[in-house]
């Protein structure tokens, strides 16, 4: 009887270590995906980050695991400027809310380095909740190619915009 008593007791504690880990480690991550906007009448790809939980999140840093493309916050001129030095991008979402922030090609000997064939290309979006920041979270991935950027991201010349 003690013996039953005793596995009940570890396979009770295994399901709730699982449960916590969980709780602690997946549950509110922000939604991050592949999308395109408009800017100045031509498409624009970009990564959008949206905050599905029901408190805050901290968004730390959004990386990219590619040379041929950095994000920024801004439209334009400055957006790019701040994409090729690197700048950090970091903000906090609300319950609900969204930011979008555009993807960038980065140049090299003045030719796009997406124009020297396929690769893969990988964002990481390090984010903390907004009721635990203390706690470290496992990135959100947004896995593609830069075939399925351009394909997407550039203006067709067969469609009228």
């Amino acid at each position: 009887m003690l013996e039953i008593l005793r596995d009940v007791g570890s396979f009770v504690g295994l399901v709730t270590g699982v449960f916590y880990a969980f709780d602690r480690l997946v549950k509110g991550r922000p939604v991050a995906s592949l999308t395109i906007s408009q800017e100045a009448n031509r498409p624009s790809p970009r990564i959008r980050v949206r905050n599905a939980s029901p408190y805050d999140v901290a968004i730390e840093d959004v990386t990219t695991r590619s040379p041929a493309y950095r994000l920024s916050m801004t439209e334009g001129a400055k957006g790019n400027l701040e994409a090729s030095f690197g700048s950090p991008i970091y903000f906090m979402l609300k319950p609900g809310q969204e930011q979008e922030l555009r993807i960038v090609a980065m140049f090299k000997d003045g030719v796009p380095i997406e124009a020297m064939g396929d690769q893969p290309v990988k964002f990481l979006v390090w984010w903390r909740r907004g009721n635990v920041t203390w706690l470290k979270q496992f990135p959100v991935v947004v896995s593609t190619t830069v075939a399925t950027i351009r394909k997407y991201g550039l203006e067709r010349p067969d469609v009228q915009v």
